[in-house]
């Protein structure tokens, strides 16, 4: 979904929680505004507190349907048999509803956590939801309190190596404040625009929340994609953190928004790719050249260059089908020396811009 979409619609696992009694037993439990996880969550999950900090469940494998249904309050009916691989079984599809519209099917075997996913089930019907992860290794549930003031984000997680669950509380951030309120959707919407999609997630427990968007028959689709809009760097990764923050602190209209933090960014344009774009017939390629020309004019206005022009770099948003130039890693002064992948004729990082510009055209004829 597009980040503006999603302002006006926060998605996300919300359990209202009537009195304080009902409050979560974990350690980080709360009393004021809405519990997201509270005695409900704690009967699915089946856990016994022991210490006053650790949480023994079942295995996920058992629990994490029942979770991820109660949480985005579907309902599974378990009555369709087809033949399988082998003929000898038989096994039993589930259908996963949400009011009244099939948002996805899975199929039985050993256990939950080997259930198969067919995302081409998803139908036009799909209202607002977010999806709860469950990948291998370390499983995080988003959550929030709100208040009249304040909201909280929390984070319920699972261990697999030890079989446990706990909870903490991420950030405060105030209400009142449209930043605040901002940059609480950056942080919980993890839908990461630049990786390749996955068509059909192998199981269900690789499922990651999605970009829901429009086609042209005015239905929605979901691409399921790896990760989240954060984009994390290593330690050793060369980034000019001070370079992409002044970036983004410009008031560029063709150029990739987002806020920086420590060692990562948070995008906050999300779109479309520019393939999928030129196929739904969202932009023209005239205007597509024209608008990333621009986004380079802007860039090179605040003295900086791209270093790195080329269609995979290029999405348009939904909205306002506005061409966004993105993936600023490279960023450098116009006149500093390019990255080691160029010509050697190419001397400057302008020099660079203008090379990669006249590719990136060719390139978009052939789309």
């Amino acid at each position: 979904m597009e980040f503006t979409e999603a302002m006006k619609q926060p998605l996300g696992f919300k359990i209202p929680i009537r009195t304080p009694r009902y409050v979560s037993l974990f350690p980080d439990s709360f009393v004021e505004g809405t519990a997201e996880y509270g005695v409900a969550v704690n009967v699915v999950l089946q856990h016994t507190m022991f210490e006053h900090s650790q949480v023994e469940v079942a295995t996920v494998d058992t629990n994490w349907l029942n979770l991820f249904v109660f949480l985005c309050q579907c309902v599974v009916h378990r009555d369709q048999c087809h033949d399988s691989d082998s003929p000898s079984e038989q096994e039993m599809e589930a259908v996963v509803v949400k009011q009244n519209a099939m948002v996805g099917k899975c199929v039985t075997r050993a256990s939950w956590g080997e259930m198969t996913t067919a995302t081409n089930a998803l139908t036009y019907k799909l209202g607002p939801a977010a999806y709860c992860t469950f990948p291998d290794g370390l499983t995080s549930i988003p959550a929030w309190t709100t208040s009249s003031t304040i909201i909280q984000l929390h984070q319920l997680t699972y261990n697999c190596a030890v079989q446990s669950y706990s909870t903490r509380q991420l950030k405060t951030y105030h209400v009142s404040n449209l930043d605040g309120r901002h940059q609480f959707v950056v942080d919980v919407f993890k839908v990461l625009k630049w990786v390749g999609s996955i068509p059909k997630p192998h199981t269900t427990m690789h499922l990651v929340p999605g970009i829901r968007t429009v086609t042209r028959n005015h239905g929605h689709y979901l691409t399921w994609v790896k990760s989240g809009l954060v984009k994390q760097f290593q330690h050793d990764d060369k980034i000019d953190m001070a370079v992409m923050d002044r970036i983004y602190r410009a008031p560029l209209q063709h150029v990739e928004r987002g806020r920086c933090h420590y060692t990562s960014v948070t995008i906050t344009s999300i779109g479309q790719t520019l393939k999928t774009a030129l196929s739904e017939d969202l932009v023209s390629r005239d205007t597509v050249k024209a608008q990333v020309r621009s986004a380079l004019d802007e860039l090179h206005s605040l003295g900086l260059a791209h270093c790195n022009v080329q269609a995979a770099n290029v999405f348009v948003l939904l909205e306002d089908k506005r061409v966004i130039l993105g993936d600023l890693e490279s960023c450098r002064p116009v006149d500093a020396a390019p990255p080691q992948v160029c010509p050697n004729k190419i001397k400057t990082a302008l020099e660079l811009d203008e090379y990669q510009f006249g590719t990136f055209v060719d390139e978009l004829a052939t789309m």
